[in-house]
C-alpha cells in the first residue's frame, strides 16, 4: 500500500510540475508588444489629427483668401469642397438661394425687348411702304418715258416735214432770185425787184437752218429717251431717279 501511495505521490508531483510549466505566462514579452502597440497608435493619431480637427486657442493662420461677390442677396447653401481641396478653375464654390430674388433687371430686359419687337415691326412697315412707292414710282416713270418717247417721235417726223418744205421754200426763193439777177442784168427787173428776191432767199436760207437746229435737238432728245434720260427742258428726270431708288430704295449706304 505505502508503494502505491509513493508511486500515486510521484504521478501528482509530475503532474503538479507539468501544470506549473505550462501555467508559467511570459508577461515581459507581452509588456513589450502592448508599449509597441500604444506607440504605434500614438503615432497614428498625430498623422491623423491634422485631417480630422485642429483644436488650439493660440494660432496664427497664414493663407490666401479672396473676397466673392455674389449676384444677388441670399443663403450660401452647401459647398461641394472641403477645406483643404485643392480648387480647379471654373468649379462650383457654393450655391445661393434667394425666394425673393430682385427681378427688375429681367423686368427691363423684356421692355427692351417688346420696344425692339415694335420698332423692328415699324421698320419692317415702313420699308414695306417704301417698296410700294418704289413699285409705283417705276410704272410712272415707265409710263412717262413712252409717251415721251412717243410724244419725241412725232415731233422728229413733224420735224423733218417742215425741213423739208423750208428746203423746197428755199429752193423756191433760190429760183426767183437767179430770175430776178437774169432780168436786172438785161435791163427788165429794177434793183428794188432783185433786193426783195435776195431777201426772200436769205429768210428762207435763215428759217430752214432753224429748222434744222430744232431738228437735230429733237433727235438728241430722242436718243436720250431711248436711253432712260428724259433731258427734254423743263421736265424732271423722274427716270434718275427711279434707278437711284432701284440701286438703293432705303437710301442704306
Amino acid at each position: 500500500m505505502s508503494a502505491s501511495f509513493e508511486r500515486r505521490a510521484r504521478a501528482a508531483g509530475f503532474l503538479e510540475q507539468a501544470l506549473g510549466l505550462n501555467l508559467e505566462l511570459p508577461w515581459a514579452r507581452i509588456a513589450k508588444m502592448a508599449g509597441a502597440a500604444l506607440v504605434l497608435a500614438v503615432g497614428a493619431y498625430s498623422v491623423m489629427a491634422d485631417q480630422i480637427a485642429i483644436a488650439t486657442d493660440n494660432a496664427v493662420v497664414s493663407a490666401y483668401s479672396i473676397a466673392l461677390r455674389t449676384p444677388i442677396d441670399g443663403v450660401v447653401g452647401d459647398s461641394p469642397l472641403r477645406i483643404g481641396d485643392r480648387v480647379n478653375r471654373g468649379a462650383m464654390l457654393a450655391t445661393i438661394s434667394n425666394n425673393r430674388v430682385d427681378d427688375q433687371r429681367l423686368v427691363d430686359l423684356r421692355e427692351h425687348l417688346t420696344l425692339a419687337h415694335a420698332h423692328d415691326a415699324a421698320m419692317a412697315a415702313e420699308q414695306a411702304s417704301l417698296e410700294a412707292i418704289r413699285k409705283d414710282l417705276v410704272q410712272r416713270s415707265d409710263a412717262y418715258i413712252r409717251a415721251s418717247a412717243a410724244r419725241l417721235a412725232g415731233s422728229v417726223d413733224e420735224g423733218q416735214n417742215a425741213l423739208a418744205a423750208l428746203y423746197a421754200r428755199r429752193g423756191e426763193a433760190k429760183n426767183n432770185l437767179d430770175r430776178r439777177s437774169n432780168l436786172a442784168r438785161g435791163g427788165f427787173a429794177s434793183p428794188a425787184d432783185l433786193d426783195k428776191a435776195q431777201s426772200e432767199y436769205d429768210i428762207a436760207s435763215r428759217e430752214a437752218e432753224a429748222q434744222r437746229g430744232r431738228l437735230d435737238s429733237l433727235l438728241a432728245q430722242q436718243v436720250a429717251i431711248n436711253n432712260g434720260i428724259v433731258s427734254e427742258p423743263g421736265s424732271n428726270d423722274l427716270a434718275a431717279l427711279v434707278l437711284a431708288l432701284l440701286a438703293d430704295p432705303l437710301g442704306q449706304p
